[in-house]
């Protein structure tokens, strides 16, 4: 889970949990510990959904008929974000997908070894060392994602790679994961980094 609160009170957040694998972690806990975390100083609720079962829902109620507003408020985020009042929505933007919004296919992952902190921290060393010969931060990516390839499986443990050592956002996390699952190209990731170190 990863959290941010701006000064407007806007809380934007990134989850991955796998309960298929084992997690003991659920996502409305991690949702109300967050939501306890902030307290009062949450004024809105703002998700970023490039990949993933928010998106997937959303789409489908679009293709059932629903307008985009009562989709997003239908998705598990919007119905978490409603349990503490926050009953309104909003879309601010929709960009179509590189897939042109289909489905994905299901398809097999394999078991990999999870990173643990330490090389989390040890990588976001590394990235930092590549920004200082000059490297951007896709750039760092693509190398990050060569000498570790499990990376290329574990989008959110890129960001927090990322994250640690250049402070992005969630909502540049989340492209950056979309990026590296192939849902959007590189063209629009650079684009859409509102961070530039």
């Amino acid at each position: 889970m990863i959290a941010d609160l701006d000064s407007d009170g806007i809380l934007t957040m990134m989850m991955h949990n796998n309960p298929n694998r084992g997690s003991p972690l659920r996502g409305k806990a991690m949702f109300d510990e967050v939501m306890g975390h902030f307290g009062d100083r949450v004024q809105g609720v703002q998700r970023i959904w490039v990949y993933g079962d928010n998106l997937g829902g959303f789409n489908e109620a679009v293709r059932g008929g629903a307008s985009l507003v009562s989709a997003a408020k239908g998705t598990w985020t919007g119905r978490q974000a409603a349990r503490y009042g926050f009953t309104r929505a909003r879309i601010d933007e929709a960009v179509p997908r590189l897939d042109g919004g289909l489905p994905a296919s299901p398809c097999h992952i394999p078991k990999m070894r999870e990173l643990m902190d330490e090389e989390i921290e040890r990588l976001a060393r590394l990235a930092v060392e590549y920004h200082g010969i000059g490297c951007s931060i896709t750039e760092i990516a693509d190398l990050l994602i060569d000498k570790h390839p499990n990376l290329r499986l574990a989008p959110f443990r890129l960001a927090q790679v990322l994250r640690s050592a250049f402070g992005l956002s969630v909502h540049d996390l989340q492209y950056v994961t979309a990026w590296v699952q192939g849902e959007i190209s590189l063209e629009t990731l650079e684009e859409r980094l509102q961070v530039t170190r």
